[in-house]
């Protein structure tokens, strides 16, 4: 049996973020507000069931992912509820499947910094219901021939300026 932490907070410090609670019972993870490390590591938090909440620090550009069969950072974290993300963050990208099977995901807010969503990275998420983009969010890389973002699990409401369902 594995200890169950309901809270795991991260220094400034930090500047690996492979492995950080990979596949154990912890609850709610927050950065250090100060922290500087730029990539959300692709094993981060694969198979982390039990996690439901995460902060995501202003200084991380990059949540990664290897490709559709291994390594994507939030992988299989089927009771993930909220992912928030700090004012002034400077997210980029959110790579191929990153978050892939959060089941418990129905919303999710993306920063102003936002520019690129990469292929498949919200398509895998069953349960998401609302992504809230940034006005200037302007780049699905995996689009159908109509500019409809490509998705044969199921259907989202885009919210950036106008509602847009796909």
């Amino acid at each position: 049996n594995k200890l169950e932490i309901l809270f795991a907070r991260f220094p400034n410090t930090l500047t690996n973020t492979e492995r950080l609670v990979q596949a154990t019972k912890v609850l709610e993870v927050e950065f250090d507000k100060n922290s500087t490390f730029t990539t959300l590591n692709h094993l981060a938090f694969h198979e982390s069931k039990s996690l439901r909440k995460v902060n995501i620090p202003a200084s991380v550009e990059v949540i990664a992912s290897i490709n559709d069969n291994h390594g994507r950072a939030f992988c299989n974290c089927v009771s993930l509820q909220e992912v928030t993300f700090d004012e002034n963050s400077r997210l980029k990208s959110i790579q191929n499947a990153a978050f892939k099977d959060c089941t418990s995901l129905k919303e999710i807010k993306l920063p102003a910094s936002m520019v690129t969503i990469e292929n498949n990275t919200l398509s895998y998420i069953k349960g998401l219901e609302i992504i809230r983009l940034p006005e200037t969010f302007t780049h699905f890389v995996n689009t159908n021939s109509n500019g409809s973002v490509r998705n044969d699990h199921h259907s989202f409401t885009y919210l950036a300026g106008d509602v847009k369902e796909y």
